[in-house]
């Protein structure tokens, strides 16, 4: 409205300038696609006043505006429209006016933690990740805008199972290049983007692990395959205007130590004991509404909830003030045990927080779209980026509340009309 009315009143001023006399009363609307930005009808509603045609009107009051620094292209189209394509001079002058009477409340500057998408790297990003990018990255901004010091941080699994599996699947579309076929278990990833990274390997290593399968094997698969996904996920990122100040692996809190530093601490406390072969850190102890819970299971592998007792005991040794966990409803659970972790390491309350928001579903026409990256029936993010640009995936991802359930209608996004809240 703020534009129109904007765009309104220099028509006006211009009219007068011209035809010594105010205007009827005329629209100034958004047209229909390769229209430009904004539309008026002033040319054929003051033809008959001015006595005049009314492209011989709009020929001059286009004239007017030739020099004009906010607009692109003004131009006389159909029986008599003037077409206005704006500036980013314009849109500049806008947004700095809005802001130069805005004042931004300060605050005691804290040292804050934002860890967000934090996606394992086993496939590209899902639609869903890129709702958690923007929602990281809208807050981080606003806290930095009123004075608090932000760190935005990118957590990736690196050392669990999923990446074996990973490794393994990788290895599998490997030897089919070489015309050989193994089994997919029941957890591998029959992905065909592996296939992408398969043939990158046999470009770069020939036929060298052809029927060849042991842990050298299987770390090599594993390190490349997530090494290259990771390449793949920072690209997404950037290209969506997001970026990270610091990417932590899984893989240092073991090699540094502080995985058994962690479990000592608890051990001392009273909360580590062993039971069916397995290592349970006791949540009861500290929630007694809680369930205990496997941190080292039988067979010595540890489980994601042990890494995230390190990670959060790494989180506290660094300094921050407050630490958000930005995390999908589907980890609703998983908040308590944390919390108990928190707690049974002597952490301040406050300085865990976690911000939960709901799940996307993605639109395209009246079919709903299926997402499963272990199967590979995903559309990427990069996808999404590509078909409906930057700025409306952006503004879609931000404009419902994290509480409610997005849909994401592709066709919407792309499309230029009234009900496209980003072309609106």
């Amino acid at each position: 409205m703020y534009l129109k009315n904007l765009i309104k009143e220099k028509i006006e001023k211009k009219f007068a300038e011209i035809f010594n006399t105010n205007p009827p009363d005329f629209a100034v609307e958004i047209p229909p696609q390769n229209f430009g930005d904004y539309s008026t009808n002033v040319a054929m509603v003051s033809a008959r006043t001015l006595k005049t045609s009314p492209m011989s009107i709009a020929k001059k009051i286009t004239e007017s505006f030739k020099n004009d620094p906010n607009f692109k292209k003004v131009e006389v189209a159909g029986p008599g429209f003037i077409n206005f394509e704006l500036s980013p001079v314009l849109y500049a002058d806008v947004i700095q006016s809005y802001f130069k009477n805005v004042e931004i409340p300060k605050v005691s500057p804290q040292k804050i933690q934002f860890e967000f998408v934090s996606a394992n790297p086993t496939g590209p990003l899902t639609v869903g990740h890129g709702r958690q990018a923007i929602i990281g990255d809208i807050l981080s901004r606003l806290n930095e805008a009123i004075g608090n010091k932000v760190t935005r941080e990118y957590y990736f699994n690196d050392a669990g199972r999923q990446v074996k599996m990973l490794g393994h699947s990788t290895w599998i579309r490997y030897n089919e290049l070489y015309g050989k076929h193994f089994e997919f278990g029941e957890d591998d990833y029959v992905a065909t983007y592996l296939i992408e990274i398969a043939k990158e390997i046999s470009d770069r290593y020939g036929d060298r692990y052809v029927d060849v399968w042991n842990d050298e094997v299987q770390s090599f698969f594993s390190s490349y395959s997530t090494s290259k996904i990771f390449q793949w996920i920072k690209s997404t990122l950037s290209k969506l205007n997001v970026q990270f100040d610091s990417y932590f692996s899984e893989q240092t809190l073991y090699a540094s130590g502080l995985t058994n530093e962690a479990l000592e601490i608890l051990k001392n406390k009273g909360y580590i004991y062993e039971k069916d072969g397995s290592v349970w850190f006791a949540v009861s102890k500290v929630l007694p509404s809680e369930e205990d819970r496997v941190i080292i299971r039988k067979n010595g592998d540890p489980t994601y909830f042990f890494s995230d007792i390190a990670y959060m005991l790494n989180k506290y040794r660094r300094g921050f003030d407050r630490v958000y966990y930005i995390w999908g409803a589907d980890h609703h659970g998983y908040i308590p045990r944390m919390e108990a972790a928190s707690k049974a390491l002597g952490i301040p309350d406050g300085f865990f927080n976690v911000i939960l928001h709901q799940f996307v579903t993605l639109k395209s026409g009246e079919e709903i779209v299926r997402m499963s990256k272990r199967h590979g029936e995903f559309v990427t993010l990069e996808d999404l980026i590509d078909a409906v640009g930057v700025d409306a995936t952006r503004y879609f991802f931000a404009m419902i509340d994290p509480d409610a359930t997005l849909v994401f209608d592709v066709e919407l996004a792309k499309s230029k009309r009234m009900d496209n809240p980003v072309y609106y």
